[in-house]
């Protein structure tokens, strides 16, 4: 449907036929300037600040209204007489009408008329690269970072007014395409570097610098990820005044909370590490610019003394949005059985706890990925023959209650023997936590021994990674580091969190300010 209407001083004042297209009576819109091409789009909107279709009495008809009264659209068509009016069903295109004048030579005439091609916005927007993004001014994302973000201009508009949504591990990579800015880092209680990997991996992340304490851990850390950790204890650890962080993400010592040292509150509040947990909260609340952070922990951070260590972080850090979610690497897409809780603080809207969960995979499926090439792949505790014969007896699946009495330990016999002492893994089920494995001597599936260093990072998830260190270092740290789909998937919980903040930012300011189109790209001011 097209219409011709004149111009108005005033602004831009027409109506029309509404019904069948997304311009009915109480629709609401938004409007993009071409200065260029002296257009004006109108496109449907669901924003709260977004325009309203009015309604007009025309004889008996009430016809849908849209009356701009905006100083740019007068200036944008001033020079002009007549506008073509173009209304289709998820668009409008308001386009000046320019005089073309031509000369008849054979009648000696001169003849003028009122012409303009008008060019249809979706077919544009496929056809053409020259409209391809939104630009975010300087000014702004320096509150931010000081860095430049640029959004596909389709992206926007497909995406405009609908509700922001909780995207996939997949969905990330597609929505992180033209996303120039990066989510600076500091890793903290940093180990080798396995709940750091997934972050690492990730352009959209940059670990701007990571701390802990063990200097062999550290010496992993620089081989797999980079030379920005620091050998330090985390007690004396300030933040220089020049650096701006996005993200506290890290750890504190699990032994605090850990099943052996629940026995009573007394001793685990005395714990010589019960206090990490307040280094982490003096980090945070001593740099302002910290947007978010996440806090990683076994479960019983969440519920031990009665959740008095929660209630302690969500009164100290009042600014935050606090939530947690306790999630399993199997139910991840890892090898493990290994359950984790994580803590996360948002000071950019509330973190979607959703997540895809997948199948997880068997320790079959990890050792396959194993051979003499791996770092680590002769890094192994040989049994002494004692040992190697009990390992004979228990099956796959089975533990120290399968070895026959008389070639039990004497711990065996008290009772209070671990289920996992003397576990051996079986080929085709998904693996035990990997906590201790050399100390509780878990077996290899088919053969009488341990597992291997680099057997134990397959089945944390993680392939040919290269650890440092003594051995029983070696076989702490993989014990102690977070799987590598856990870290995952925590890496896209929070990568959606920012995503939704700065692609929010972005269309609140797509829709808040005048948009010009300069040089054929349509940029916000």
């Amino acid at each position: 449907m097209k219409k011709i209407i004149k111009k108005s001083c005033r602004g831009l004042t027409f109506s029309f036929e509404g019904e069948n297209t997304k311009f009915n009576i109480g629709n609401k819109y938004r409007y993009i300037i071409e200065p260029k091409s002296n257009k004006v789009y109108i496109v449907p909107s669901t924003s709260e600040k977004s325009l309203k279709i009015s309604k007009k009495k025309v004889g008996n008809k009430i016809k849908s209204l849209i009356d701009l009264r905006a100083k740019l659209i007068v200036e944008n068509f001033n020079n002009v007489e007549l506008l073509e009016i173009s209304i289709e069903k998820n668009t409008i295109i308001i386009s000046a009408l320019k005089e073309i004048t031509t000369y008849n030579s054979k009648q000696n005439i001169t003849s003028s008329k009122k012409s303009n091609k008008v060019i249809d916005l979706k077919k544009r927007l496929q056809k053409t690269k020259k409209i391809s993004e939104i630009r975010v001014n300087k000014s702004l994302l320096n509150k931010i970072s000081g860095d430049e973000v640029n959004f596909p201009l389709e992206s926007i508009l497909s995406t405009l007014d609908n509700e922001l949504y909780t995207y996939s591990s997949e969905e990330t990579e597609s929505l992180s395409e033209g996303l120039n800015y990066t989510i600076k880092v500091l890793s903290v209680f940093s180990g080798i570097g396995m709940f750091d990997y997934p972050l690492f991996k990730d352009k959209t992340f940059e670990i701007v610098k990571a701390i802990e304490i063990n200097k062999s851990a550290c010496e992993t850390y620089k081989k797999n990820i980079g030379e920005h950790i620091i050998n330090e204890n985390i007690r004396n650890f300030k933040i220089e005044e020049d650096n701006k962080y996005d993200l506290l993400y890290g750890g504190p010592p699990c032994k605090p909370f850990s099943n052996a040292n629940r026995i009573n509150s007394n001793r685990l509040d005395k714990h010589q590490d019960i206090d990490l947990l307040d280094e982490y909260i003096r980090i945070l609340k001593s740099h302002k610019h910290f947007k978010a952070f996440v806090i990683e922990n076994v479960p019983q951070v969440i519920t031990s003394n009665k959740g008095k260590y929660l209630d302690n972080l969500k009164e100290k850090l009042e600014d935050f949005d606090i939530s947690y979610i306790i999630l399993k690497d199997n139910e991840c897409g890892g090898y493990t059985t290994r359950k984790r809780a994580f803590i996360f603080g948002s000071k950019i809207g509330k973190v979607s706890l959703a997540y895809i969960k997948k199948l997880g995979k068997t320790v079959g499926d990890a050792l396959k990925k194993v051979n003499e090439k791996w770092f680590n792949f002769n890094d192994i505790t040989i049994p002494n023959r004692e040992t190697k014969e009990r390992m004979s007896y228990v099956p796959p699946g089975g533990n120290w209650i399968d070895i026959p009495k008389d070639k039990w330990l004497p711990s065996f016999k008290i009772g209070k023997t671990h289920s996992n002492t003397y576990k051996r893994l079986a080929l085709d089920n998904t693996s035990i936590t990997l906590a201790n494995y050399r100390k509780c001597n878990l077996i290899h599936p088919t053969e009488n021994r341990g597992i291997s260093v680099a057997e134990a990072l397959a089945i944390s998830g993680f392939d040919n990674y290269k650890v440092l260190g003594s051995l029983a270092d070696k076989q702490q740290s993989v014990s102690n580091g977070v799987p590598f789909y856990l870290g995952l998937t925590v890496k896209n919980i929070i990568k959606n969190l920012f995503l939704k903040h700065f692609k929010k930012l972005s269309i609140n300011m797509w829709l808040l300010k005048p948009i010009y189109c300069i040089n054929n790209n349509i940029v916000i001011h």
